[in-house]
């Protein structure tokens, strides 16, 4: 069963630094292994772990075999898997967790323990993915992740509940597999800053890049212009899309962090004011 008992490097504080985000659209075989690993280290027995990834992966289990030839098949499974079943897979073993702790207490919850080992795992291995409720999300650099949780709590908690969804769709187009909607990230990022703009100038029609041009004092200059700048990059490249004009995934992050950073600046600004 799951304990809570920290390993040796994690009680001491003797992590090794995070790497950067190398590892994003698949699934290396050591996070393979390491599915099955907590999933047993969470109690899950062989047989348990083969009747939950067949039924996700839609694939006949081999037949009975004894609890080592069990074990084969289960890794097995893990390693022949396209790359987003893999996540598919862990979100599954998770909510099995989830449940058998319903029946079994334990001391972390056993699906509280997969997802923060889980976790740990992506982040030692570089990994660009995070588990968030059993949902396997997009994980950015640190500073990042930093900028959109500060943007969506500061926009919570001044009840702009719209612009934070608007801001946590981006993310969400982010995780999206097997291929992010890169379209839609910059897409739901500028409306949320478009939505916050018009709340702050009251005027609740206007586009960002009217409302830019309406309030010359919104941004310091010459800021401004960057922030019209990217107002056009997302019309010609999300909201008015051409022909082999589509956005790298590497372009939507960058406009998701922007906006991130705009939002918590107009807020600031906004508060002080």
């Amino acid at each position: 069963m799951a304990s809570d008992n920290q390993p040796f490097s994690r009680r001491h504080n003797l992590s090794l630094e995070e790497p950067e985000v190398t590892v994003r659209y698949e699934a290396p075989r050591s996070l393979r292994y390491a599915i099955a690993a907590l999933g047993r280290r969470g109690g899950l027995s062989e047989q348990a772990l083969l009747d939950l990834f067949t039924q996700v992966l839609l694939v006949a289990p081999k037949g009975n075999w004894s609890p080592s030839y069990i074990e084969e098949e289960v890794n097995e499974l893990l390693y022949d898997a396209p790359w987003q079943s893999v996540y598919d897979c862990a979100e599954a073993l998770y909510l099995r967790l989830e449940r058998l702790h319903d029946r079994e207490w334990t001391d972390p919850p056993a699906h509280q323990f997969f997802q923060r080992e889980l976790n740990a795992f992506f982040r030692r291995e570089g990994i660009g993915w995070q588990m968030e409720d059993g949902h396997i999300e997009f994980r950015g650099p640190e500073s990042l992740e930093n900028d959109i949780a500060d943007a969506t709590h500061r926009l919570e908690e001044t009840g702009r509940t719209t612009s934070a969804q608007e801001l946590e769709e981006s993310r969400k187009d982010l995780s999206r597999r097997p291929k992010p909607d890169v379209t839609g990230a910059i897409q739901h990022a500028l409306a949320a800053v478009e939505c916050l703009v018009r709340d702050l100038s009251g005027d609740p029609k206007a586009t960002l890049g009217d409302l830019i041009k309406r309030n010359p004092n919104l941004f310091p200059k010459p800021l401004d212009e960057g922030i019209h700048k990217l107002w056009g990059f997302s019309s010609e490249f999300a909201r008015h899309i051409r022909e082999g004009r589509t956005p790298s995934s590497a372009e939507a992050v960058l406009v998701v962090g922007l906006a991130s950073s705009v939002i918590a600046y107009l807020l600031e600004r906004d508060g002080v004011d």
